[in-house]
């Protein structure tokens, strides 16, 4: 096994909320208004409302000792609720098939976090179950996962409003909780359930994305205006229709399908001025609106797995852990800026590499010179991880 010499990742982010990871809502091209037909900005007007809740304390019955029989209860009622999680990346860790940029000889190939190589921990097969501690299901540890097994679809991590729930190795619930408790207090989704998983996305706070968060479940307005000032939700933006959740990762998808835009609430104009106005066509909003990220909790921006095994005198894991190497973490990072049309190219498992030179994973794609581009801010991480 040798050492490859640097991996580069890309996220963009977007301000649909103040800082916003693209692995939660991506860029979407939009469409300028001409100067002639410029309407007044009311993003409220398309703000979705609320969703409504039903007491589900009286209308749970039995005790429960396992997640599928809970699951088992939820579909009772809610009959397609499980057919419908099981069409979603969330069950599938995977997309529709796509054509992958700049593979013009490769038939369209489904992609997602099931089969995808980044430069974190490399991918899930190392260390299955603890990485499906984050799938939205029970017992994913190895190939013999029933996939059709309408009971193992956790309904709980997306719905539980006690704040006692979690998830343990497989996705199993953390030993010791209360299931009965827990699917007598369901409710609509909150940050802290998407939370669960989307902040601890590399293996903890903040780790991956750099702009989710714990600090999020109660941000300042400093943080995320729309969260922090608006009380959104994720799901406010993040519109979810039979189970399917708008938006689109660039870590684990090359195209912008699915995704969620500002302006899926704002105007293609949405400022009184129309010398800023001017600058939507080749600006992206986040590029503005989104100076820093990092802003509440230090991000990883660089691993080194070519310096694990060494007994150093390093007990801070933020710097260095033997089994993984060594780190570099930043705050209040000033994002890298490219031109960015949506679409990148993508490194896939058996890509011949130079071993000399830098593998990008996930590079943008997009010119001044590409209409559809836009100027677009990005996360960027570095590591230097093993290959064969």
């Amino acid at each position: 096994m040798s050492v490859r010499n640097t991996v580069i990742g890309f996220m963009m982010f977007v301000s649909v909320v103040a800082i916003v990871a693209i692995g939660y809502g991506s860029y979407r091209i939009l469409v300028p208004a001409t100067l002639e037909n410029v309407r007044h900005d009311d993003p409220w007007k398309n703000t979705p409302p609320e969703p409504q809740h039903t007491d589900h304390s009286d209308l749970i019955q039995g005790v429960f000792t396992d997640g599928p029989s809970v699951t088992r209860e939820c579909l009772r009622c809610h009959g397609n609720a499980a057919r419908e999680v099981m069409k979603t990346v969330h069950w599938k860790w995977k997309g529709d098939p796509v054509h992958i940029p700049g593979k013009p000889n490769l038939p369209p190939v489904e992609i997602g976090k099931k089969n995808l190589i980044n430069n974190f921990c490399i991918g899930i097969e190392p260390n299955l179950g603890g990485c499906t501690i984050c799938h939205a299901g029970y017992g994913w540890f190895d190939d013999n996962f029933n996939f059709k097994d309408e009971s193992l679809v956790d309904c709980l991590v997306c719905h539980d409003n006690t704040g006692t729930y979690g998830k343990s190795d497989g996705g199993l619930p953390t030993p010791g909780v209360d299931l009965t408790a827990v699917a007598k207090g369901v409710g609509p989704s909150k940050r802290a359930n998407c939370g669960w998983c989307h902040f601890n996305g590399g293996g903890g706070d903040a780790v991956k994305h750099g702009d989710l968060d714990q600090t999020l479940i109660n941000p300042a307005q400093r943080i995320d205006m729309h969260m922090g000032k608006q009380g959104f939700e994720c799901i406010t933006c993040h519109r979810t229709e039979h189970h399917l959740i708008k938006g689109r990762a660039m870590s684990v998808s090359v195209d912008h399908k699915n995704s969620i835009s500002c302006t899926d609430c704002h105007n293609e104009k949405p400022h009184a001025s129309e010398r800023l106005n001017a600058h939507t066509f080749s600006v992206a909003c986040q590029t503005c609106h989104i100076p820093e990220f990092a802003v509440g909790e230090p991000t990883k921006v660089d691993w080194d797995w070519s310096q694990a095994g060494q007994d150093l005198p390093i007990t801070d894991h933020h710097v260095y852990m033997k089994i993984k190497g060594r780190f570099i973490y930043k705050k209040d990072v000033v994002p890298t800026y490219r031109w960015h049309n949506g679409m990148a190219k993508r490194y896939l498992a058996g890509d011949k590499i130079d071993p000399n030179g830098i593998t990008k994973i996930n590079e943008p794609l997009g010119s001044i010179h590409d209409p559809n581009s836009k100027i677009t801010p990005f996360k960027v991480h570095r590591a230097k991880q093993p290959y064969d």
